[in-house]
């Protein structure tokens, strides 16, 4: 990665031409200081890359009861559509469910996401999912309630670390 750095012209020689072109400054690139570099010149890892946020999101709709689409304003007149990931949180398959059992559950974590997420959200450390074209974040709602931790409290989804067996054998 460069850093940019603005000078005003130093050499009389080439004042006048350079001035005619830039408006009176020279772009020179010089490489950003050790201490911002990566060590192994390529970019970061994607682990390593999350966005902080907050990131002001419009809810789209509702995937299932652990994933939302939404478009999310990135910069000012920008905005992306993506799917997010509740982050830390695991809710029934809707999409490929191995039972009825966790079917019935898929519908029942979706209908209560669709209930708490109103219009828009609040995304936090936002980081790339294992899947290309989603996304994994903290969701928020305007009060500053966590969805994840709310469709955890309320029986319709399980932290990720534990296997929730919506089909028993």
């Amino acid at each position: 990665m460069r850093r940019f750095v603005f000078a005003p012209l130093s050499s009389p020689a080439r004042s006048v031409m350079m001035a005619a072109l830039t408006g009176g400054l020279v772009v020179f690139a010089q490489p950003a200081p050790a201490s911002e570099r990566l060590t192994s010149g390529r970019a970061a890892p994607a682990a390593e890359r999350a966005i902080a946020g907050p990131v002001q999101a419009s809810v789209v709709r509702v995937v299932d009861g652990d994933t939302l689409r939404v478009v999310a304003q990135v910069w000012v007149d920008q905005e992306i559509t993506v799917s997010v990931r509740l982050d830390g949180v695991n809710a029934a398959e809707l999409f490929r469910p191995r039972c009825e059992a966790e079917r019935v559950a898929a519908r029942a974590s979706q209908a209560a996401l669709t209930e708490l997420v109103g219009e828009s959200v609040q995304l936090m450390n936002v980081r790339h999912d294992k899947y290309a074209g989603r996304v994994v974040a903290q969701v928020l709602t305007p009060s500053g309630a966590d969805l994840a931790a709310t469709m955890v409290a309320r029986g319709h989804a399980e932290p990720a670390v534990d296997a929730r067996p919506w089909c028993t054998p």
